[in-house]
């Protein structure tokens, strides 16, 4: 593929009593190139527009997770699982999400 990019931050750090990472929300910065080829897996019509389709699940799914653990988010009483959850969600939201219809 022709993208490069840059993700600032550090790596998790393990958490002292779980050993746990808590994630870390980072920024991408994706430097996509111009001249990107219209079947850029391979050459391949059938593998890039497969990996296409996964990728425009993901939105949704993404969305999922995060109402999934805001929901139980007001039951967490463990510091390091509240930050974790923090974070998880965090990160997720950066992501594109599909609107829902109206």
């Amino acid at each position: 593929m022709n993208a490069r990019t840059t993700i600032t931050g550090t790596q998790p750090t393990p958490s002292p009593k779980t050993k746990a990472p808590i994630p870390e929300v980072r920024q991408p910065d994706f430097d996509l190139a111009e001249d990107v080829p219209k079947y850029w897996w391979d050459n391949d019509p059938a593998k890039t527009l497969l990996l296409a389709a996964l990728s425009a699940s993901f939105p949704p799914g993404e969305r999922f997770f995060i109402d999934s653990v805001r929901h139980y988010q007001k039951e967490i009483t463990d510091p390091e699982l509240k930050a974790a959850v923090r974070a998880f969600i965090g990160q997720e939201a950066h992501h594109p999400v599909m609107k829902k219809a109206a």
